[in-house]
C-alpha cells in the first residue's frame, strides 16, 4: 500500500478538465428585458430560452443613485425570493416571464437603475439546490441556500420540501479515510487510500425525518423513540432491510446501473422514485459519497478543520458545535435516557452548524446507513482494493459475492450516544451490524442522487420535459435599465429615500 502516514493532512485535488460530450444543443438565453407596472409596481422580467430547454435562475443588480452613474449593486440572492412565474425551475425553450415584487424592504426607496442577469442552466448541469416539493409534486433549483424561499431554518424544508445539495466532486481525486496514527484511528476498518468521482451528485441537506418518511410510506409510524419537535427529528429505524428497501443480494455490473438495486413500492426507496421520478439513481450513498459529502473539503476528523485529541476522550469543541453526541446531550449524564423530551437523545435536524457545502447533521444524531457491504471474511473488514496502491474510482465496496452476508453494511457518521472518536468522518461502525433490529433509536439515512453523465435527462421535470445536454456552459442573458422607477412607496409619498447599500438584509416575502 502505497506509505501516506507522512502526507499532510491537508486535503489534496487533482482537478481534472471537464470531458463532457454534447449530446445536443446547450441552452441559450436572450432577449432579457425589464418593465414595471405602474399600479402594482411588478416587476416583470421577459427572456427566451434557445436550443434547449434550461434551468432558469436569476439575480437583480441596482444602481446607487437614480441616474445610473453609480456602481452596480447586487441586491443579494437573499431579497431575490419567493418570485413567481418561470423562474428556478426547467422550462422549455420559447418566450418567458418572472416576476419580483420588491416587497415592504424598500418601500421608500429609488433603487435607481436595475439591473436583471438570467441564468440558463444546462438541464445536468443544474445548480447547487435542488427542491422536490412532495406535496405539489414540483421541483425547484437554487444556486445558493440564501436563495430559498422563508430560509433554510424554516419547518418545511424538514418536511415537504425535500432539499438536496449539489456536492462538487467530477474528477477530483482525494484521500480517503484517517492517517495510521491519528487519534480513533482504526487499523481493522480503516486504510487510507485515494478515490476519485466521475460524477457529480446530490446529496439530502438533513437526514431523512420522521414526517417525510410517515408522508412518502403514507401510513403513521408511532414507534419511534424521539418523536417530539413537530416530526422533524430525523427517521430512526431498523437494518435497512427492515425499513428503507428491500434487501437484493445483487449488485450494479457497472456505476451506470445496468443491474440496478430495485426497491419495491412497499419500501421508502422505491415509493420516494415512483412519487418523484427519480429513478434508480436515487438511493442511499456509497461510502465514498457519504465521506466526501462529510469532509466538504477537510482532511480533518470534523468539518470544520478540528480533530479528535484522544480516542477514549467524551466531549469535543469541535463536535459540540456540529452535532449531537453523547457529550453535547445525546446522553443525560453518561446514560442513554429514552424518556421523551426535547434535549436528550436525537436532535431536530440542522440543530447545528452546517459543513462549507450546506450539510447537516454529517457528525452525531443518527448513524447513517450506506450502500456498501462489509467485508466479513477478510480479517481486517476493509473492501477490496483499499489497500491496492490504486486510486479508486467510483468505488462501491464489495458485493454479496465478496462478503457471503448480505446483511452487513456501513453506518457512518456516529449518533447521539457516540463519543467523539464514532463521529469522525472516517470512522466505518461496526457496532449496528451486530445489534441490526437493536440498531433501531441509533440509525437513519439520507439519501444521494448520482448525476451519471447523460442520467439527468431521465430524470423528468414537473412539465416532463428531457433533454440530452451534457455541457457545462452557462447563458446568460442581462438587461440594463436606467433611471428604473423601482421605488415602491405609496401613491401620495413627498420622497423617496435614497437606496443605501445597508438597506439591504432581510428577505423579501412574496405570495
Amino acid at each position: 500500500m502505497t506509505e501516506v502516514d507522512a502526507m499532510s493532512r491537508r486535503l489534496t485535488f487533482f482537478m481534472l478538465a471537464p470531458a463532457f460530450a454534447a449530446l445536443a444543443s446547450d441552452p441559450s438565453v436572450s432577449g432579457v428585458s425589464v418593465s414595471q407596472d405602474a399600479g402594482s409596481r411588478r416587476v416583470e422580467v421577459a427572456y427566451t430560452i434557445s436550443d434547449a430547454p434550461a434551468v432558469v435562475t436569476v439575480e437583480v443588480y441596482t444602481n446607487t443613485v437614480a441616474d445610473a452613474s453609480g456602481e452596480w449593486v447586487n441586491v443579494g440572492v437573499s431579497n431575490v425570493t419567493h418570485v413567481t412565474g418561470d423562474v428556478f425551475r426547467e422550462v422549455p425553450e420559447g418566450d418567458h416571464s418572472l416576476y419580483w415584487l420588491p416587497g415592504e424592504q424598500f418601500a421608500e426607496a429609488d433603487l435607481g437603475a436595475v439591473k436583471a442577469e438570467v441564468k440558463a442552466w444546462p438541464t445536468n448541469n443544474t445548480p447547487n439546490y435542488m427542491v422536490y416539493d412532495l406535496v405539489s409534486k414540483l421541483k425547484w433549483y437554487y444556486d445558493d441556500e440564501a436563495q430559498l424561499p422563508g430560509g433554510i431554518g424554516s419547518d418545511d424544508y424538514r418536511r415537504h420540501l425535500f432539499t438536496m445539495r449539489r456536492i462538487p466532486a467530477r474528477n477530483v481525486t482525494w484521500w480517503m479515510c484517517s492517517q495510521s496514527g491519528s487519534a480513533g484511528f482504526d487499523s481493522a476498518r480503516e486504510c487510507r487510500h485515494q478515490v476519485m468521482f466521475t460524477n457529480d451528485y446530490y446529496m439530502s441537506v438533513f437526514e431523512t425525518t420522521q414526517w417525510q418518511w410517515k408522508f412518502v410510506m403514507g401510513k403513521e409510524k408511532n414507534d419511534f423513540t424521539f418523536k417530539t419537535d413537530g416530526d422533524m427529528r430525523p427517521f430512526e429505524g431498523y437494518y435497512p432491510a427492515n425499513s428503507v428497501w428491500d434487501n437484493g443480494q445483487t449488485w450494479p455490473t457497472n456505476k451506470n446501473g445496468v443491474t440496478s438495486w430495485a426497491s419495491s413500492d412497499a419500501y421508502f426507496i422505491g415509493k420516494f422514485r415512483k412519487l418523484t421520478g427519480y429513478g434508480q439513481y436515487f438511493f442511499l450513498p456509497t461510502e465514498a459519497q457519504w465521506e466526501y459529502a462529510c469532509r466538504a473539503g477537510v482532511d480533518h476528523d470534523f468539518s470544520d478543520g478540528g480533530d479528535v485529541g484522544a480516542k477514549g476522550e467524551t466531549t469535543n469543541t469541535h463536535l459540540d458545535k456540529l452535532g449531537r453526541y453523547a457529550g453535547n446531550g445525546g446522553m443525560v449524564d453518561g446514560v442513554a435516557d429514552y424518556t421523551v423530551g426535547p434535549t436528550n437523545g436525537t436532535a431536530r435536524v440542522g440543530s447545528y452548524l452546517p459543513n462549507a457545502w450546506g450539510l447537516y447533521d454529517m457528525h452525531g444524531n443518527v448513524a447513517e446507513w450506506c450502500i456498501d457491504l462489509y467485508n466479513k471474511n477478510q480479517g481486517h473488514m476493509i473492501p477490496l482494493g483499499w489497500d491496492s496502491g490504486e486510486v479508486q474510482v467510483d468505488p462501491r465496496g464489495d458485493s454479496f459475492d465478496d462478503t457471503g452476508i448480505a446483511t452487513w453494511r456501513c453506518a457512518r457518521g456516529g449518533s447521539w450516544a457516540s463519543k467523539p472518536a464514532a463521529c469522525r468522518a472516517s470512522d466505518r461502525s461496526t457496532a449496528f451490524q451486530f445489534w441490526q433490529n437493536g440498531c433501531k433509536p441509533y440509525c437513519g439515512f439520507r439519501m444521494c442522487l448520482t448525476l451519471f453523465d447523460g442520467a439527468d435527462a431521465a430524470m423528468s421535470s414537473a412539465s416532463g420535459t428531457a433533454t440530452g445536454v451534457v455541457s457545462a456552459s452557462l447563458s446568460r442573458g442581462v438587461w440594463e435599465v436606467s433611471a428604473f422607477e423601482s421605488r415602491f412607496a405609496s401613491e401620495d409619498s413627498d420622497e423617496a429615500e435614497s437606496f443605501r447599500s445597508d438597506k439591504i438584509g432581510t428577505a423579501f416575502i412574496f405570495r
